[in-house]
């Protein structure tokens, strides 16, 4: 279902309950449903953090305090602790997984203890999955410290690959993607939730060897038709 006029992708029947049944069971064997717990993998990992370093205008996160929003099976926070992090995760299906690794875990936004402030949060590939991101979002300001960041990635919903495939779209066949965006709508949703210095990230990632597969990627990069959306925003003026 198609937002006419925003454009924003809405599951047309969301069933919470059949979601939860199979966010459980791939939490049964992680590393094997990573659509469900998590597919960033390390090494992406290690590459977000060199540019949002970069972006920060910061060397390393030595003494601020990160929280992973939807932190899966823990390779984002690993990357975080180890450039120097004090990292809390928020993991409602994978809490054991993460505890075993060492990390801070609560299950969900409220259960966050209220004097517990965040230099930033990182959000990857969740914003898709949560039933209300408008009210989540607005939660999460609450949590920064005064001009606090947020860095947020999604799949783009103008991607050439969403416009080619349509109603095929792998992202749209998901069984647990509710929402999906396009540059628009997401810096709305930022925006609404009380950020500012909402602005697109156009980091040239390298997910393959292959020089033309990286031509392409840059092409489409450049061209807004690139399959990932990468928005930071600030709590704040900015």
């Amino acid at each position: 279902m198609e937002c006419h006029v925003c454009g924003l992708l809405r599951k047309k029947e969301v069933d919470f309950d059949e979601i939860d049944t199979q966010y459980k069971a791939g939490w049964e064997s992680p590393s094997a449903h990573i659509q469900q717990t998590g597919a960033t993998d390390m090494e992406l990992s290690e590459s977000y953090i060199a540019h949002l370093l970069k972006e920060l205008r910061i060397n390393s996160f030595l003494g601020l305090r990160i929280l992973d929003f939807g932190a899966g099976r823990g390779n984002m926070a690993a990357a975080l602790r180890h450039a120097g992090a004090e990292v809390v995760c928020i993991e409602p299906y994978g809490m054991e997984e993460l505890e075993r690794k060492g990390f801070k875990v609560f299950s969900s936004i409220p259960d966050l203890p209220e004097d517990l402030l965040f230099d930033g949060v990182v959000c990857l590939d969740v914003i898709e999955h949560l039933f209300d991101p408008w009210e989540d979002f607005k939660h999460l300001t609450n949590d920064l410290a005064p001009n606090g960041w947020i860095f947020v990635s999604t799949p783009n919903s103008a991607s050439l690959n969403s416009k080619l495939s349509g109603e095929n779209w792998r992202e749209r066949k998901n069984p647990g993607h509710i929402f999906l965006f396009n540059p628009n709508n997401l810096s709305q949703t930022l925006e609404i939730a009380g950020y500012s210095g909402i602005h697109r990230l156009k980091w040239n990632i390298v997910y393959h060897r292959n020089l033309l597969i990286q031509l392409k990627d840059f092409v489409l990069l450049q061209s807004g038709l690139d399959g990932e959306l990468r928005f930071l925003a600030y709590r704040g003026s900015k």
